[in-house]
């Protein structure tokens, strides 16, 4: 499938021309998305949020690179900073550091970690492309034990180590935030409180309003692996 750099910006101008053409008669909402989006060149409307989710990956992965140098550079420098990255950049936070003259990204719920500069050297990061996907390969694990760290890795230059002078009280407490923030996004996002049942009625009210890019087929599927429908994020939400 072609790719077209998308916006959300364009997707919600292409909505309101096929509501507009609605509003004048034109016929169902899910048919004129198709046809809007081809007159924009598009395939059809799924191809608009193909499309759209593509650009969004991309930017989550030019913001992490950028990020990435940037904590190189202040590891570099001799500088020190810690981050704990937001959902435009990662779908799981996890804590970016620079001490010591090291950079490191750690995953806390698994407690991997990557390894981005080392003595002030800057270190290969662990992203992988894989054509237009990109994966994040961890260099090992980490262990915040005391007043140290404790870093097991595949590195030849770092190796099994435990590390001294690195701010861990407040690398335990950034590690404490990403996971609470991940947690409260995940209970947020499977609260049955905030979620409907994917009804008949309410598949009806969802295609009429050109929810997303669903057909009737999909939407009883999805019903089907427990998926429901949250109001307030106006997406579905799956059970984990």
């Amino acid at each position: 499938m072609r790719h077209i750099p998308t916006s959300a910006e364009k997707v919600e101008h292409l909505k309101k021309q096929a509501r507009r053409l609605q509003r004048n008669g034109g016929g169902k909402l899910p048919d004129l998305l198709d046809r809007v989006a081809r007159g924009a060149g598009y395939d059809h409307w799924r191809h608009v949020m193909a499309c759209l989710q593509g650009a969004q990956a991309e930017d989550g992965v030019a913001l992490l690179r950028s990020r990435i140098a940037a904590f190189q550079a202040v590891a570099v420098e001799g500088g020190r900073r810690i981050e704990v990255t937001g959902p435009e950049m990662l779908a799981v936070p996890m804590v970016m550091f620079a001490a010591a003259g090291d950079a490191w990204l750690l995953e806390p719920h698994t407690q991997e970690c990557m390894c981005l500069a080392f003595h002030g050297e800057r270190v290969e990061s662990g992203l992988v492309e894989h054509g237009e996907q990109v994966t994040m390969r961890f260099h090992g694990t980490y262990r915040l034990d005391g007043d140290a760290m404790h870093f097991q890795t595949d590195l030849p230059l770092v190796g099994n180590r435990t590390v001294q002078g690195l701010p861990v009280a407040e690398l335990r407490e950034a590690c404490r935030l990403a996971t609470e923030s991940f947690q409260a996004r995940f209970t947020s996002a499977a609260s049955r409180a905030a979620v409907e049942p994917l009804t008949e009625g309410l598949i009806d009210l969802l295609i009429d309003r050109g929810f997303g890019h669903f057909d009737r087929a999909e939407l009883q599927q999805a019903a089907k692996h427990g998926a429901q429908y949250s109001p307030a994020r106006n997406e579905l939400v799956y059970p984990p």
